[in-house]
């Protein structure tokens, strides 16, 4: 199956450029903030590539970033190669670029090995892990135990996907909160441990162990 570019700020004669070059690829190309905020929810998308023109294509990397939903997202820009559009850009998060006079072999070159890469891990993220008689299938966004569904609210989802996604590492306060809410938000220690207490009364309280002082991580027991 293709993958989907996420191609945003192109305008008709630039899109046609685009397409030429990436004929192989299915991409979605979109103007709006509204549209773009409800592609990232309901579709699978491996790469987000700005058209970078003007100085205001950074709201779009800012916007993009501070989503809940394409916060990590891979946010690249197509532009030309200066350090005045590249340099700014990485400062409000971007990830890589491409060059609009680049030969055409050099873009499929470089985006066929991210997308390598990024199916690689996606394939790898989509694997159910189980903890116990906890079983988190990350394909369809469910946990359950016992074989009966949890109703687990999005942070309580995305705090126990991050635990499970290193369980041997204890996951720091800051680490948390910067991976569930982002820099942009200010949440507080109460914050966290309600949703925390709240998922541990769901999944049980021994899958989840507290370092005071440090953070949480998963019962290296279980």
């Amino acid at each position: 199956m293709k993958q989907t570019i996420l191609a945003l700020g192109f305008n008709k004669k630039s899109q046609k450029l685009f397409q030429e070059k990436l004929e192989n690829y299915f991409i979605i190309f979109e103007k709006t903030k509204k549209v773009t905020k409800n592609l990232l929810k309901r579709d699978k998308i491996s790469l987000i590539i700005i058209y970078y023109k003007d100085e205001k294509m950074l709201n779009w990397i800012d916007f993009i970033k501070h989503s809940s939903y394409g916060s990590k997202m891979n946010v690249w820009i197509y532009s030309e190669i200066k350090s005045s559009y590249i340099v700014p850009a990485f400062k409000v998060g971007l990830d890589d670029f491409l060059g609009i006079d680049w030969e055409k072999d050099i873009i499929l070159s470089k985006l066929e090995t991210f997308l390598k890469k990024n199916k690689s891990q996606i394939e790898k993220k989509s694997k159910k892990i189980k903890l116990g008689s906890i079983v988190i299938n990350p394909k369809k966004n469910k946990v359950s135990k016992k074989g009966k569904d949890l109703e687990l609210t999005r942070i309580e989802y995305e705090l126990l996907n991050l635990l499970v996604s290193d369980k041997s590492k204890i996951f720091t306060r800051k680490e948390i909160y910067k991976t569930i809410w982002g820099d942009h938000i200010i949440v507080g220690d109460r914050t966290l441990d309600v949703h925390m207490n709240n998922l541990r009364k769901k999944i049980g309280k021994n899958l989840v162990i507290t370092k005071k002082g440090i953070g949480f991580g998963i019962n290296p027991e279980v």
